[in-house]
């Protein structure tokens, strides 16, 4: 039997195969974690989990050759630790992948660096449990049809809707009924392709006709429209980016406003929006509380994260998503287990940037030596 103190830990990044050459996404990314893992004394490659062959325990990759400036598909032996970027657009894709990463989870001689979140419904459940989160939530509910949109409809008078399993700002939904025109609806959102649209309806009859298509059998939460918007109309959010480090412990990398055009109904970058510095934003619109949000928001962060690890199991980074209404008050919008971190770029953090993309090994690396016993 190999004994593992004599050989590099075998870092595997987890990715959902794409038709180009090579045949993933974030490559720069990657391709930075190869050249990193390497210093740091692993080796590190991508691959997908269609492309395991479980009988002789190879996979075929991808890794980055520092000496040749090029990707090299090769073959290797099964990672002992993953970090999971497989993204799932549409749950066809999901099926796909579905069996071979569960078999991947059960096997004791790989370890996760973190479990991928579950959909919104089931992190607001496990987030509600926490009396000190509690109170930053928004009102939401699981979609069941059109008895949920009258509900919400005769307590708001709006509601905003949101893909159980979605990203990126894809197919979301906001719908208000007419003051001037009861029994009339305006409906704004932005589709699979992330494009805008808006549409009025002169019935519930109407509305619900076009939606359920919309919707395509996908499951959806219902969520208290807020108004987390600049005095000059523009939407944003606050994007709150935490990670494990090299001793094994949650470290707030950096925060950063993402804001989108006065049209838009969202603001993430995917969408068109823009990310600039956090603190002169808030200084600019909230003034003199701008420090206590601050706190509030490093203080959130670090509760969300223990949290979600505590119920959902091992996690290695969050994105998490926070909003400010024009009363000061900090709500949690969303969590994502699977952040970009090119926001720190665009902003000129590149402190942040650097540790954004580094951690992931760091951690690697800290797994590894308790494996080892070190």
């Amino acid at each position: 039997m190999l004994n593992t103190k004599s050989r590099k830990g075998r870092l595997g990044i987890l990715v959902t195969e794409k038709n180009r050459i090579p045949p993933f996404t974030e490559k720069k990314f990657y391709q930075y974690l190869c050249r990193f893992g390497d210093k740091c004394g692993l080796q590190v490659f991508v691959f997908s989990p269609g492309h395991i062959q479980w009988e002789t325990g190879k996979v075929t990759g991808h890794s980055y050759s520092h000496p040749h400036k090029r990707w090299i598909k090769g073959q290797f032996p099964l990672p002992d630790l993953i970090y999971d970027r497989c993204f799932f657009h549409n749950r066809k894709a999901y099926l796909t992948y579905r069996l071979q990463i569960h078999q991947l989870r059960q096997r004791k001689r790989t370890r996760f660096l973190g479990y991928g979140l579950k959909g919104k419904w089931q992190v607001i459940e496990m987030l509600s449990r926490d009396d000190q989160i509690s109170s930053y939530l928004p009102h939401t509910e699981k979609m069941l049809g059109s008895t949920t949109i009258k509900q919400w409809f005769d307590q708001y008078g709006e509601l905003f809707l949101k893909p159980h399993g979605g990203s990126q700002g894809r197919n979301v939904v906001y719908i208000r009924e007419q003051i001037d025109h009861p029994h009339c609806y305006y409906v704004k959102g932005r589709d699979s392709y992330n494009q805008l649209f808006e549409y009025s309806f002169n019935s519930f009859h109407n509305l619900y006709k076009w939606l359920r298509p919309f919707m395509n059998n996908r499951s959806y939460v219902a969520q208290r429209y807020l108004r987390l918007t600049t005095d000059t109309g523009e939407p944003f959010d606050i994007r709150s980016f935490i990670q494990k480090d090299r001793r094994g412990r949650w470290q707030l990398i950096g925060c950063v406003v993402r804001k989108g055009k006065p049209e838009s109904l969202t603001s993430n970058l995917h969408g068109g929006g823009t990310a600039e510095a956090l603190e002169p934003f808030l200084t600019q619109h909230f003034g003199d509380i701008t420090e206590c949000i601050l706190e509030k928001i490093h203080h959130i962060s670090k509760r969300i994260a223990i949290t979600l690890e505590h119920y959902h199991g091992p996690l290695v980074e969050l994105g998490i998503d926070l909003g400010i209404d024009q009363d000061g008050q900090l709500w949690l919008l969303e969590v994502n287990s699977k952040p970009g971190r090119t926001v720190f770029q665009q902003i000129g953090d590149l402190s942040a940037r650097r540790s954004a993309v580094r951690n992931p090994i760091y951690y690697a690396r800290y797994l590894w030596d308790r494996q080892l016993g070190g």
